[in-house]
């Protein structure tokens, strides 16, 4: 059941695509006035790509891009899924959706889900996060790290500088 403002947390068998997002994208994606951060994209899990298309390409009017592949080993490091994953983004007006595709008789893993973050300056935002002993991880990929730290219930949030 959907009450007004929630979401469905229940989802249909061996079906999902959404997690328990509670504020409508727009307002996520919206800064605040003097807003020295922004978000960039909210990742969810599918379990199928049919399904993703449907809702975020189809519902959402959110434009399909090529689909791109998260190698084990990084992906190991940085979400705790020992797995090859294929990831498809979706682009709105204000809003990326970064989506994994998980086969659902694998299990939904824990580790995917998340926001992405831009603030003005990475290593002041990191400094922060230091001073309250909230944990980085900070993983190579290329020439760049790729940053997530985690609030104290262990939601994850990617964090990038402007």
């Amino acid at each position: 059941m959907i009450e007004d403002g929630g979401v469905n947390t229940e989802p249909k068998p061996g079906r999902w695509c959404s997690g328990p997002l509670m504020l409508s994208f727009a307002t996520l994606a919206r800064p605040a006035k003097d807003s020295l951060m922004r978000l960039l994209h909210a990742a969810l899990t599918c379990s199928a790509e049919e399904g993703a298309d449907a809702f975020y390409a189809d519902l959402l009017d959110m434009k399909k891009g090529s689909p791109k592949t998260l190698y084990a080993a990084l992906s190991s490091t940085l979400l705790s899924v020992d797995a090859t994953l294929r990831i498809i983004y979706y682009t709105g007006d204000s809003l990326e959706m970064e989506v994994f595709i998980i086969d659902s008789g694998a299990g939904r893993p824990a580790g995917i889900d998340h926001l992405c973050l831009v603030v003005e300056s990475l290593a002041a935002f990191l400094e922060k996060c230091r001073l309250r002993n909230i944990r980085i991880l900070q993983v190579p990929k290329g020439n760049r790290l790729i940053t997530f730290i985690s609030d104290a219930d262990g939601n994850r949030f990617e964090i990038k500088g402007a």
